[in-house]
């Protein structure tokens, strides 16, 4: 960073965990934050606070990007939002039961509902 005069931008394997860090050690301008946000859109909340997002908040942003989506899209939103959710649910406990379900789920009034109660 000392040698050149333009703004700095670190990027690579960046997450809340090793932001400051990063940070830190290279003095940079700014983090660029690529797939560490796929399925985990609240990182940038959480690195920005230094907190985590608990179940409620993130189960509040999955619904408000479904919403989106169908907003968008109609009820082919609900098609498209499923590889979304596919990231959504790595990790938690019963996660493949959810993905198979979803994947056949065709009404955009039960989906919605299946992501609440799973993300509850």
């Amino acid at each position: 960073k000392a040698s050149v005069k333009i703004p700095v931008v670190a990027n690579g394997d960046i997450n809340a965990q090793n932001a400051d860090e990063i940070l830190n050690f290279t003095k940079c301008d700014a983090l660029m934050i690529g797939r560490a946000s796929i399925g985990n859109p609240w990182i940038f909340h959480e690195i920005k606070t230094k907190t985590s997002v608990d179940k409620a908040l993130k189960q509040e942003i999955i619904l408000a990007h479904f919403d989106a989506m169908i907003e968008h899209y109609g009820e082919h939103g609900l098609c498209i939002f499923r590889k979304h959710l596919h990231q959504y649910s790595k990790g938690i406990d019963g996660a493949t039961t959810f993905r198979n379900d979803i994947n056949f789920i065709k009404d955009v009034t039960a989906m919605r509902e299946c992501i609440r109660e799973f993300f509850a």
